[in-house]
């Protein structure tokens, strides 16, 4: 078995504690909560370094509202290394065929995997995956989606393959669109499930639905919610966060979503 922790950040500011009742810290063996009963996931804080093993295969998922505003790439590089990173998915990147590779490099990292928004991907959506050099992958770009922004890519580490998919759906919720949603996230979630080479399969994801998975607090639901969960739950995929992922003065939300087909094998899940 393999220690997977996924950590999940958001553009938004979370380190309000009164906002979560879960804070505690992850061993490399297990992870617990003051309210075990209601929440799962932890809020970490790496204020005083990081309480990730670094022997973990550690997954992130950071959704960034650009890449490019000022030091945030400054920041990823800076994160990367305390937390000893292995793969990093970026939403909302906001990029275009006219910022090239090199400019979003991060050191230690093969050059990131990206599907940009193919039309005004300055202004919206995007996603990118960063790879640690020391770890093999393969861009399966045959198995994407050709709707919204969706990238899958092969992780091998020993003898066992991460299927890892980073998805993101624009907050679009018409009638049409959702139903176009259901159809895309289904077809992805049935090549996932197919997939026989890959023990692991992880959609990390800001998909604008979640709300209902918060355990506290309690949050006025998502349009999405009463028929997406379930969509994903048929195919076997759980989803692991249940806190709030962004919080502003004005709004608290869970929709930056990360779904695995193993929950069991998590040692620990939650947020910056």
């Amino acid at each position: 078995m393999f220690n997977l922790a996924l950590i999940l950040l958001s553009s938004g500011d979370i380190a309000d504690d009164s906002m979560s009742d879960c804070s505690s810290e992850c061993s490399d063996t297990s992870y617990t909560s003051d309210i075990e009963e209601q929440c799962k996931s932890l809020n970490f804080d790496i204020s005083n370094g990081s309480p990730i093993n670094p022997d973990n295969f550690n997954v992130v998922h950071y959704n960034i509202n650009s890449i490019l505003a000022p030091d945030r790439l400054e920041q990823l590089t800076a994160i990367c290394r305390l937390l000893n990173i292995d793969v990093l998915i970026i939403t909302e990147s906001k990029l275009d065929e006219n910022i090239p590779n090199n400019l979003i490099a991060i050191p230690g990292y093969h050059e990131p995997i990206r599907h940009d928004r193919p039309i005004n991907g300055r202004h919206g959506g995007g996603v990118l995956i960063y790879i640690a050099e020391n770890l093999v992958f393969q861009h399966k770009k045959e198995l994407q989606s050709e709707y919204y922004e969706h990238i899958w890519v092969d992780v091998k580490i020993n003898n066992t393959l991460f299927a890892i998919n980073a998805l993101y759906r624009p907050p679009n919720e018409t009638l049409a669109d959702h139903q176009h949603f259901l159809q895309t996230a289904e077809n992805i979630l049935s090549r996932l499930t197919n997939y026989d080479v890959a023990k692991y399969k992880i959609i990390s994801s800001d998909l604008n639905f979640g709300n209902c998975f918060c355990k506290s607090p309690i949050l006025n639901p998502k349009p999405l919610d009463s028929v997406a969960p379930d969509l994903f739950a048929s195919y076997g995929f759980q989803q692991l966060i249940d806190i709030p992922t962004r919080v502003t003065l004005v709004s608290v939300s869970l929709i930056d979503l990360i779904f695995i087909n193993k929950p069991d094998d998590i040692i620990c899940h939650g947020t910056l």
